[in-house]
């Protein structure tokens, strides 16, 4: 199996602003040169930038293409590898505000609320973003939503990690915070925030590249 590793700078929304730098390595069917469905996501949401310390450790671990392929080492091959920036920064301090409204200037939370669920909305909306721009640079053009992947025949559900440092601490505790308020086990429930990232292979079988909301609140 090969991979595709990069960076990519992509919107959370199609009409947003601001974008999001996000590495990614991410399983690749060599005959067809299209993404796999992975048998994990690894998502891994940065924390405050530090940079230009001449410490050749913090160096690499400040560079999101080596974090997205040091992840991969840890969680396996077949698994795909997403790191998240900040969109915005004061300074040297990350501020997810599309993830956790209530951060301040300096990207610190002043509270934790369930409302809208927004950084599972936020988390399923970059990466379906992440994941169509990916397809065109593998595949070098502008692709249909319908192509550019390949089933894999050896599992049928990703399993979802999330992961986060320093800042990116904080957005899980907003995920930890949305978990505790959603309907885990009823799907009549269950609030439709998240864009479905569902593609439908081989029948009826659904499987998934990366996680959508419900899926990825109820494995954290």
């Amino acid at each position: 199996m090969e991979r595709w590793s990069g960076v990519l700078r992509v919107p959370l929304h199609p009409n947003s602003r601001t974008f999001h730098r996000v590495g990614a390595s991410l399983c690749l069917s060599p005959e067809t040169r299209t993404l796999l469905v992975p048998k994990a996501n690894a998502i891994f949401f940065c924390g405050d930038r530090v940079e230009g310390t001449g410490n050749p450790v913090i160096e690499r671990l400040s560079n999101l293409q080596k974090l997205s392929e040091i992840i991969v080492s840890k969680f396996g091959s077949f698994t795909n590898a997403w790191v998240i920036e900040a969109s915005a920064f004061n300074g040297p301090f990350a501020v997810y505000k599309d993830f956790i409204p209530s951060v301040n200037q300096y990207g610190e939370p002043s509270s934790y609320h369930p409302n809208g669920f927004p950084a599972s909305t936020s988390t399923v909306s970059l990466l379906s973003n992440c994941l169509e721009e990916a397809k065109k640079v593998i595949l070098g053009t502008q692709v249909d939503t319908k192509s550019g992947l390949s089933p894999s025949c050896s599992f049928s559900r990703s399993k979802t990690f999330i992961l986060g440092f320093s800042k990116g601490g904080a957005v899980l505790n907003q995920i930890v915070t949305e978990l505790g308020f959603s309907d885990i086990g009823s799907n009549a429930n269950s609030p439709d925030v998240g864009q479905l990232m569902g593609r439908k292979f081989a029948g009826s079988e659904e499987i998934y590249v990366v996680p959508k909301q419900r899926r990825l609140a109820e494995q954290h």
